[in-house]
């Protein structure tokens, strides 16, 4: 037993021990880091007691005015229809299953809104950089236009044009393969079943799976031909199948015809789908036309002189040096724009197209269940952007320059 120096406590003072254990345990503690950590603790309590507070008290309003709550209501019966759905629906159907077509009408065009405008928007972008005057200019006036009006008023101005085109009858024919009328927009489809799609579509996700497994566990130091069979040949041996075994018509493809006063055949989008998918890619293909602008304008141009010192070519600066720097500038702000889209498709309740939104909207005023409603909506969009923000951090990181 002696005594010893106790250091890290805020002023020097002598601690008797009796063996090295003690010694060293009060020699770990940080008077500093253990006044934080008790303030964290004690805002944590605070947190959790108001918000049980919170819970209990809109309980006990909810049963004085004779409201139920819970998810009970999720199990009855709908008794309203939707006007777009890609999966089996029918009023009688419980509110489970108007909340997932909601959840995937959302998804769906979110997705279709993100590759077109970004098929659109890097063009334009592109072409905002041209030596071409004319061309640079129409760019820039596009940009102009159509980031600087609304995009609720975007929506429905589309919307009002498409409701105010010719009947199916003197419907306008795109290419003679498609048809676009008041009815909406018609496109081919394949005359497959969805168990055959779907099992497609596994084993498309599969092979890349297990192309990306062999490269890195089983042959860690393989070449790159082994992911590109299987990407390529599981692929197409599982559409093979899909197309001969899955096949519901005789004929693959169904081509819209006309009979009577309608088109039969084919996929028909509404003119509600139709009219948001066109406002949200025309306003965020702007966005992303200045994102892609400055991207490419962020790298140095003594960069690209020094590549053409060294006798490289045009195509070849390009190719390696311009884009892969110009992707390093342009996908952060990209992300950004990209969870921007899919919050942009709650916008679709102004022209009445069934998503998400609209859907919960439609169940609160049918149920009254207001805040078990709105924490699905919530969770819904909350599962969506943040998978998307992972997905797009990590390609960022994939492009990421080592040591920055």
């Amino acid at each position: 037993m002696g005594w010893l120096s106790r250091k890290g406590l805020g002023h020097p003072r002598l601690v008797r021990t009796t063996d090295h254990w003690q010694f060293s345990v009060l020699r770990q503690i940080n008077p500093r880091k253990f006044r934080r950590y008790l303030l964290q603790a004690f805002v944590l309590a605070a947190v959790i007691v108001c918000a049980f507070v919170l819970i209990n008290t809109t309980h006990e309003n909810l049963t004085r005015q004779g409201m139920t709550s819970g998810l009970d209501f999720l199990n009855r019966s709908v008794g309203w229809g939707i006007a777009f759905s890609i999966i089996k629906y029918s009023p009688s159907d419980p509110y489970t299953r108007v909340f997932l077509i909601g959840f995937i009408n959302t998804i769906l065009v979110g997705v279709m809104c993100i590759a077109l405008s970004t098929t659109f928007g890097t063009l334009i972008g592109i072409a905002r950089l041209s030596n071409n005057n004319l061309l640079r200019q129409l760019a820039k006036l596009y940009v102009d236009v159509f980031r600087n009006i609304p995009l609720v008023l975007q929506a429905i101005f589309w919307y009002s044009l498409l409701t105010h085109l010719p009947p199916p009858r003197s419907a306008l024919s795109i290419f003679d393969v498609a048809v676009i009328s008041n009815r909406g927009l018609i496109i081919p489809s394949l005359n497959l079943s969805g168990k055959a799609a779907s099992i497609a579509l596994m084993v498309c996700a599969a092979s890349l799976l297990a192309g990306l497994a062999l490269r890195k566990v089983v042959f860690p130091g393989g070449t790159k031909a082994i992911s590109y069979g299987l990407f390529l040949a599981v692929p197409a041996v599982a559409l093979t199948l899909m197309v001969t075994l899955g096949r519901t018509e005789p004929s693959l493809f169904s081509v819209p015809a006309l009979h009577g006063l309608r088109f039969l055949g084919g996929i028909t989008f509404g003119p509600e789908f139709v009219a948001l998918v066109v406002a949200i890619t025309i306003f965020s293909s702007a966005y992303i036309a200045e994102i892609v602008r400055s991207g490419f304008l962020a790298v140095g141009k003594g960069t690209l002189e020094a590549a053409g010192s060294l006798g490289l070519r045009p195509l070849v600066i390009l190719k390696k040096i311009h884009i892969p720097l110009a992707l390093r500038a342009i996908l952060p702000p990209l992300g950004n724009q990209y969870v921007y889209v899919m919050k942009a498709t709650t916008i679709g309740i102004a022209i009445g197209f069934t998503d998400l939104f609209m859907v919960s909207a439609t169940a609160i005023n049918q149920t009254g269940q207001v805040i078990e409603i709105m924490a699905i909506m919530m969770g819904s969009f909350f599962v969506i952007n943040f998978t998307l923000t992972r997905i797009v951090n990590l390609v960022n990181a994939k492009f990421r320059l080592k040591g920055y």
